[in-house]
Formats: structure tokens, C-alpha cells, sequence
């Protein structure tokens, strides 16, 4: 138990190091223990960006999403979606629907799992 809280600890002093935001270490050690890359590493600051620019809760995010079973593919289409620049177009079909189909207004949870649905979809 004590390797444990020793291994965070290091963690999070590396990530520090590196230029990490404090107020994001966390979120990014739980993205990264579901989706171990570089790509992951290299890329969590636009992956929060794109989140957030649809109205999400990273937090809320971090906390209801990364694992889910049901969206495992999100992380691959969002890099689509980064990768080829097309942040702006998904961006307005998320707006649509969250607007016209979803009820995602109701709390982060549900604004959370509409975000999914529409990322894999």
C-alpha cells in the first residue's frame, strides 16, 4: 500500500516536471491507465480542450466516461477528429443533437454520456 502512495507521489512529481498543469495531473493519470500511449501523453491538452469546447466537465468527464465499455472506441474517433481538423464540424453536429435529440441539459452525467453517443456514433 505504501509502493503505492510512493508511486503517485512520483508520478506526479514527473508530470510536474514536464510542464503539467497541477489542477490536471490527476484527470490525465486516470486517462492514461485506460489508454496507455504517447499519443495519449502528447495529446491531453487538446483531447481537454476538445471536451470542453462542447460545454463538458472534464472532471465530469474524467470521472463518467473514460471507461465506459459501451463507448470504447471515443478516444480513436476524437483523435480522428483532431487529426484530420475537424473540431469546428463535429462541434455543430454536437450542438444539433444535444440540442434537437439528447436531453443532456439535466446534469454532467447524461451531457456525458450524449457526448459519447454522438462521438461514436
Amino acid at each position: 500500500m505504501q509502493d503505492n502512495k510512493y508511486n503517485s507521489i512520483i508520478k506526479k512529481h514527473i508530470l510536474l516536471c514536464n510542464g503539467f498543469n497541477p489542477d490536471d495531473i490527476d484527470n490525465f493519470i486516470e486517462l492514461y491507465s485506460y489508454f496507455p500511449s504517447e499519443k495519449t501523453y502528447n495529446s491531453f491538452n487538446k483531447i481537454k480542450s476538445f471536451i470542453e469546447s462542447n460545454n463538458i466537465d472534464f472532471d465530469a468527464f474524467i470521472q463518467y466516461g473514460i471507461g465506459n465499455i459501451k463507448y470504447n472506441s471515443w478516444l480513436d474517433n476524437l483523435y480522428n477528429i483532431l487529426d484530420l481538423n475537424k473540431e469546428d464540424e463535429f462541434n455543430k453536429v454536437c450542438e444539433y443533437f444535444f440540442n434537437n435529440y439528447y436531453d443532456c441539459e439535466t446534469n454532467q452525467i447524461k451531457k456525458v454520456s450524449c457526448f459519447l453517443e454522438t462521438l461514436t456514433n
